[in-house]
């Protein structure tokens, strides 16, 4: 059920999955407030008259602001689906009068398994849509600041709505899906919403629609020039998230003052942003026609995404669907979408020198953005594409049918259960795993870690916990485990009880373990039951595979730690999957998996060596590089995180620009021992090459920024470690410019 089967975004969204899943031959039927298009399987929802009188009431109480009071059609909907395996909600109060009500919710959970999907935050508040800058949603709504936000209303009932969204969808037996990782943690945070299971399915973007085409033709016919860097601004770029113009954009541009960049403009303020900048441009009306705006996507070189408040990110989604880069804002959605150095760059929220400098750095870099254009339809088609997304819907319908088949006393309708996959893990080999857990001054947190390994239920398991010389309780809260667990548990300690570190700990380990595959765990983080789920399976069936990475979750204890560590994504890790051959060029970039997200075989450790004992920081990453270079490294299953990465105030690694002279010092040592190893020559040179590129992204973006010491610094470090940069003519011009204050 939706308000239309034609409109923006989100209409196109859900009549794309309508049309898949009766494609993947499901009987789909769409029951819409407003029907436009003549589409197989779409009915539009029928407004019996109710008796007089009582519907002109509660339109007026409408009009003032109570919102969604009455819709008797709505309440009877059942009677008219009939039978029906699920029902799938999706957006409630954009089409006209009298299309749903709250109650009506109720009494479709009641009698079907339902699914409901969020687009946006309006069930979670008192009346908008976009609440951003204000929490009140978080508390009960009540006094509302704006109540001109989308969907207006005239008066202030945000208290008395928020109330009721929340008896309904307490009292509702659904699930919830959201279209974004970060849309899925406001749900979780919604008192509206608390205990429900939340999935994340995100937005589908058609590919017969969107793909890449030919650029010149499409510059020919938008009479744009063939010869300029081509920048694409629509959306919130041109609009705003509420009203007026954007500023980031126009700023980003206006401090370049490039005139080798021609802006395309697209939308119905395109005008009025054309007149605020400096750069020359061209401006296109709103194109409705998926067709055409895809014409424009192909002409563009780089599209721009600067949205503050953004739940998915069609614009991006789109644009890369079509082979065009994208630049954007690290917010919302978009951090799902927009995977850095292989669909585009993501930079911090706001900050317009970075953008700026985002710019500046992927226009110079013609060879990377090359790159790009070819690497990110793959990337998107296969998360984002119309049959990937109405299958992973399919998953969640099963998993709602089957939870519903499970609850005693139901009155529902009819309900199937037929070929409903069973997810339970379990151990299918004998193959034991080592898990190795540096613990250093971590008593409060070791229990933990132990405990969520064993809860993974793997059938052959050792946990080799390696006490560094703590001079906390650490040591006894290891023995109490080894003691409850004499079984798995096994407490080593250096010579002396001394402090080494945690590459002499881990290899402590890794020396001690008896089991055919290794992994580690931090002893402040902890794995989830899935841990190995996935993993292990690989290992299975493909033999020649060495090792398979997966996700972790950035877990933060408090809001101080997460503002200091949030970047891009709520994940540590890649989050598409990679292809082997190509995973050593991606980890020079600087992206790497968390340490308790990889499971590799234990004989890979004969090519490779154990951790780098010098190294304190970016060892692990140093252990990758090598694991890359002579093993077969693959993904697994990315859907879901395997770990938590929890990250404190006094971590080892703290986020800082700073970090890069460590990873730097990694990849060094890195090309001296690869320059040993039985790596071919052509591997080699390309992983000197990606070394030098990440050498020059931090000089230029430091630069960028005005952090001239820091930039100098990698300079400097780049020199010295690596001689053979300093003949190198991007390097040499970067210097220069640092060096006449540029």
């Amino acid at each position: 059920m939706h308000v239309a089967d034609r409109g923006g975004g989100a209409e196109r969204s859900v009549l794309t999955l309508h049309q898949s899943l009766r494609e993947l031959g499901h009987d789909c039927r769409l029951f819409v407030g407003s029907k436009i298009l003549d589409e197989p399987g779409v009915i539009e929802i029928e407004q019996r008259r109710p008796i007089p009188g009582v519907l002109r009431i509660t339109r007026r109480l409408e009009q003032k602001g109570i919102q969604n009071l009455y819709a008797p059609w709505f309440r009877n909907l059942p009677d008219m689906i009939g039978e029906a395996d699920i029902v799938h909600l999706h957006s409630l109060w954009k089409a006209r009068h009298g299309f749903a009500d709250l109650t009506g919710i109720c009494r479709i959970a009641k009698r079907y398994p339902t699914v409901m999907t969020l687009r946006e935050s309006w069930m979670m508040t008192g009346h908008c849509a976009c609440p951003t800058g204000c929490d009140r949603w978080k508390t009960g709504c009540g006094s509302c600041p704006d109540l001109q936000r989308v969907p207006s209303v005239q008066s202030d009932f945000t208290r008395f709505n928020w109330q009721r969204k929340r008896t309904t969808i307490q009292q509702s037996d659904l699930h919830i899906t959201t279209i974004s990782n970060w849309l899925r943690q406001q749900v979780q945070q919604s008192p509206i919403c608390e205990g429900k299971k939340v999935h994340v399915v995100h937005n589908s973007v058609d590919e017969r629609s969107f793909f890449p085409g030919d650029m010149l033709a499409a510059r020919n016919a938008l009479s744009i020039p063939h010869d300029k860097f081509v920048v694409l601004l629509a959306g919130q770029s041109i609009e705003g998230v509420h009203r007026g113009i954007s500023q980031h954009a126009v700023k980003a541009l206006n401090r370049l003052d490039d005139h080798g960049i021609h802006a395309l403009l697209i939308g119905r303020s395109a005008g009025d942003v054309a007149a605020t900048l400096n750069t020359p441009s061209s401006t296109v009306p709103y194109r409705e026609s998926p067709q055409e705006m895809a014409q424009c996507y192909q002409a563009a070189d780089l599209t721009i995404v600067p949205s503050e408040y953004e739940t998915f990110g069609r614009v991006a989604a789109e644009s890369l669907f079509c082979g065009t880069p994208v630049l954007a804002f690290a917010t919302g959605g978009l951090t799902d979408i927009v995977v850095p150095n292989v669909c585009g760059k993501l930079v911090p929220t706001g900050d317009v020198d970075a953008l700026a400098a985002g710019l500046a750095d992927l226009k110079s870099n013609p060879d990377a953005l090359l790159r790009m254009r070819n690497d990110c339809v793959s990337h998107v088609r296969e998360r984002f594409g119309t049959k990937s997304i109405a299958v992973q819907y399919g998953n969640v319908y099963q998993e709602v049918i089957a939870a519903r088949s499970m609850r005693p006393g139901d009155e529902g309708g009819p309900v199937s259960t037929a070929n409903i996959p069973a997810n339970k893990f379990t151990a299918s080999t004998t193959s034991k795993i080592s898990c190795v857990i540096p613990a250093y001054n971590c008593e409060a947190w070791l229990q933990r870690a132990v405990e969520s390994i064993l809860a993974t239920r793997y059938a052959s398991l050792e946990i080799l916990i390696v006490e560094d010389g703590s001079t906390d309780e650490t040591l006894q809260v290891a023995n109490q485990l080894k003691a409850r667990h004499p079984q798995t548990v096994c407490v080593l300690q250096h010579g002396g009880g001394m402090n080494r570190g945690v590459s002499a700990s881990r290899n402590l380990g890794l020396r001690n373990a008896s089991g055919e595959w290794i992994c580690f765990l931090d002893a402040d983080d902890y794995v989830y039951p899935n841990r190995f789920e996935s993993a292990t399976k690989t290992l299975i069936d493909q033999p020649d595979v060495d090792g398979v990475h997966q996700l972790a979750e950035m877990v933060f204890p408090d809001k101080e730690t997460c503002e200091q560590w949030w970047e891009c994504s709520p994940y540590f890790g890649f989050e598409h999957s990679i292809d082997s051959s190509a995973l050593l060029g991606r980890l020079l970039e600087g992206k790497c998996w968390a340490t308790s997200a990889i499971l590799f075989r234990k004989s890979l450790l004969e090519r490779t060596g154990l951790f780098d004992e010098g190294l304190q920081i970016a060892e692990d990453c140093h252990l990758w590089f090598r694991m890359a270079a002579v093993g077969k490294i693959v993904s697994g299953d990315l859907n879901a995180p395997v770990s938590a990465y929890w990250r404190r105030i006094d971590s080892a690694y703290q986020p800082s620009p700073l970090q890069r002279l460590q990873m730097i010092r990694s990849m060094v040592k890195f090309l001296n021992w690869v320059s040993t190893a039985d790596v071919p020559a052509k591997d080699r040179d390309e992983a000197k090459k990606a070394i030098q590129q990440y050498i020059l992204r931090g000089l230029t973006n430091a630069r960028f920024a005005k952090q001239r010491t820091l930039a100098w610094s990698i300079a400097w470090q780049a020199v010295r470690q690596l001689p053979s940069i300093s003949i190198n003519s991007k390097f040499c011009g970067q210097v220069a410019r640092l060096a006449i204050g540029r």
